[in-house]
């Protein structure tokens, strides 16, 4: 994610400008984020840049889309590898279960915001904080990451 300082730049004034236009009266900005968890680039960004959304009121105006995927390669064997080991590979799993589990951003992005925050701070292992300190219940996300299917979607 070289152009990280570019993205600061530019992503967060249109929003702004974007959300401030007659236009967006009628619509909402359609926003993907493809990033790794572990990235200390995109944590990064999703802490310091992407979270102004929501302090700042402007979700109401964007339909955020996080996809937590980064420099993952799938094997012909099936078995997936993370650029940052296996931890981003069950990391990026989680985050895809709670998106899955609670697909409005307003209610997914704070548990993601704080794994996020965490691997910033290079305390990734203590993950399942997030559950008290956002509220949600950890069994669906546990249930979901336990299917597999945090693998299929990240």
């Amino acid at each position: 994610m070289a152009s990280l300082p570019l993205l600061r730049q530019v992503l967060v004034p249109a929003l702004v400008l974007l959300c401030l236009s007659p236009a967006c009266a009628a619509r909402r900005v359609s926003v993907a984020v493809y990033y790794e968890t572990l990235c200390p680039f995109c944590s990064g960004f999703v802490v310091n840049d992407l979270a102004r959304i929501f302090r700042n009121g402007l979700s109401s105006n964007v339909d955020l889309r996080l996809v937590p995927f980064g420099n993952g390669r799938v094997s012909p064997d099936g078995s997936m590898s993370c650029q940052h080991g296996e931890d981003e590979c069950q990391l990026n799993a989680i985050e895809a279960c709670v998106i899955s589990v609670w697909p409005d951003a307003e209610r997914h992005f704070p548990f993601i915001y704080c794994i996020e925050h965490l691997s910033l701070t290079r305390k990734w292992g203590a993950w399942q904080s997030c559950f008290h300190e956002t509220g949600l219940p950890s069994q669906p996300v546990i249930d979901c990451y336990n299917s597999g299917y945090g693998r299929q979607v990240s």
